[in-house]
């Protein structure tokens, strides 16, 4: 499972690189008025991956009946 956890988070990874650096291209070429419109599509386009990503993380870090051995152990 963690094997699974730590490759799914660095795929995850590089794909919000990806996207990030496809982005900045497209910015960078694009007129004032497409500008804009991808400035404001920016917190839509990224809060799922993000979201998505911390939720992998919190899970890849969570040890399921570790808080019941710490317990038993006092």
């Amino acid at each position: 499972m963690n094997r699974f956890s730590n490759a799914f988070l660095i795929t995850l990874t590089c794909f919000i690189v990806v996207v990030i650096a496809t982005d900045l291209q497209v910015y960078a070429s694009a007129t004032p008025e497409r500008k804009e419109l991808l400035l404001a599509l920016i917190p839509i386009k990224y809060t799922l991956p993000l979201a998505v990503w911390l939720i992998a993380s919190a899970f890849a870090r969570w040890k399921p009946g570790a808080n019941r051995m710490k317990e038993r152990e006092e």
